[in-house]
């Protein structure tokens, strides 16, 4: 039978006893409270509605926080099934079932926040906190500016509310941030065999000449966090959008040199911006990384470039073509879980004329902290963060320009 959500149900005849809705949670296409509000007349007492969700990430708000927000406000409850209730065939990181019900129904539950461990208490005299090594964020989500504490200093990151996915500062770019700040020489040093970091005597700081200082592409930088962090570390950033989000991330790293000068911060390295669509680069016409980034960079930054199925082939292409043919690169990939990732890392594997490891790296509480306030912080949606380091073949070291 046909039903236009919110539209009359009597000629179906509710209430069901059991609802499948399978990937129906869109928000960037219809708000999810008319989704709500066509559930709610088929919902009987002991009615059990099954959704599938594949998490997708949406500027205004996590879809699965607002779907139980909104399922509260029409008498209905969700629970998360956790993954190992799923059937080992039939399951993905990136895909949840949710079983909704309606509230004096006596299913055990297990919410959003209980799951995704998104809301902890924490005394409003942790806000200060901030100091050499750390990222605090003060605020999150509809903000034109977002307040941090970066590496001791005190910045204010411009967001554009109403402008592309790029004029966001998202959840990835936080954790990479914090990560590089306390870990990312030590760690890269662990799975580099390139002589570069021998320089090093400080674990996340780069202590060597000015004159040979280690270079990080940001890929897709966005509102220039990660950027930030690296030339806090002592990276040579380049720092990579599309043209439109250039003017905002040159603004947003300008103020950030501005910060740290006034502070009197000596060690930091260069940053520069440069216009890259890296989703649609030329194969045919390449005009080789030696003019884009002035030669081959020691890292490569990709925090969430993995969003759909279709980035798997231009990530793995730009990697390819920034990779040093004697020394290989190293890329530190940070992701939301999305069964592109998985895509990515077989693929990247079989690669041909390229050898491929990885490091797999875990994320403690701490370093997965969203932000702090006043009433408390907020944690990371789940993320994968890895190390891939590629080396190419005698074959095709030729080929590369």
């Amino acid at each position: 039978k046909i039903y236009d959500w919110g539209m009359a149900t009597n000629h179906l005849e509710p209430p069901f006893d059991f609802i499948l809705v399978s990937d129906c949670v869109l928000p960037k296409l219809y708000p999810i409270e008319i989704l709500i509000k066509a559930l709610d007349p088929l919902m009987g007492p002991n009615t059990l509605a099954l959704f599938s969700y594949e998490h997708r990430p949406y500027p205004e708000y996590d879809p699965r926080h607002e779907f139980e927000r909104l399922s509260e406000l029409y008498n209905m409850k969700v629970r998360v099934v956790p993954l190992s209730e799923h059937h080992e065939c039939y399951s993905a990181d990136d895909i949840e079932i949710w079983e909704v019900s309606r509230l004096s129904s006596c299913l055990k539950q297990t919410s959003f926040s209980t799951l995704h461990s998104t809301e902890v208490n924490m005394t409003p005299a942790v806000v200060e906190a901030g100091g050499r090594g750390e990222l605090i964020i003060r605020n999150w989500g509809q903000v034109p500016v977002v307040e941090a504490v970066l590496d001791g200093v005190v910045l204010k990151i411009t967001q554009d509310l109403n402008g592309v996915i790029g004029n966001i500062l998202w959840p990835s770019s936080v954790i990479t941030s914090r990560y590089l700040l306390r870990n990312s020489f030590s760690d890269i040093h662990s799975l580099s065999l390139n002589s570069v970091f021998g320089a090093i005597n400080n674990g996340d700081r780069w202590s060597g000449s000015n004159d040979h200082r280690p270079r990080a592409v940001d890929l897709g930088a966005g509102c220039g966090l990660t950027t930030m962090a690296l030339a806090c570390t002592g990276y040579d950033v380049w720092s990579s959008d599309k043209a439109q989000l250039l003017p905002q991330l040159s603004s947003n790293i300008t103020n950030f040199q501005e910060a740290f000068t006034q502070e009197g911060r000596n060690g930091m390295g260069t940053v520069r911006i440069i216009e890259l669509n890296w989703t649609a680069f030329d194969r045919n016409n390449t005009v080789g990384v030696e003019h884009l980034f002035g030669g081959y960079p020691e890292l490569l930054v990709c925090s969430d470039c993995l969003y759909s199925s279709s980035c798997i082939e231009p990530l793995l292409f730009v990697i390819e073509q920034l990779c040093c043919p004697l020394r290989g690169i190293i890329v530190l990939l940070v992701n939301e879980m999305r069964t592109a990732f998985d895509e990515f890392t077989y693929l990247a594997r079989h690669r041909e004329n390229f050898s491929v490891s990885f490091k797999e790296l875990h994320l403690t509480e701490p370093e997965l902290e969203l932000f702090r306030g006043p009433t408390g912080r907020q944690a990371s949606p789940p993320l994968r963060m890895t190390l891939l380091q590629m080396h190419c073949s005698q074959d095709e070291t030729n080929s590369i320009h």
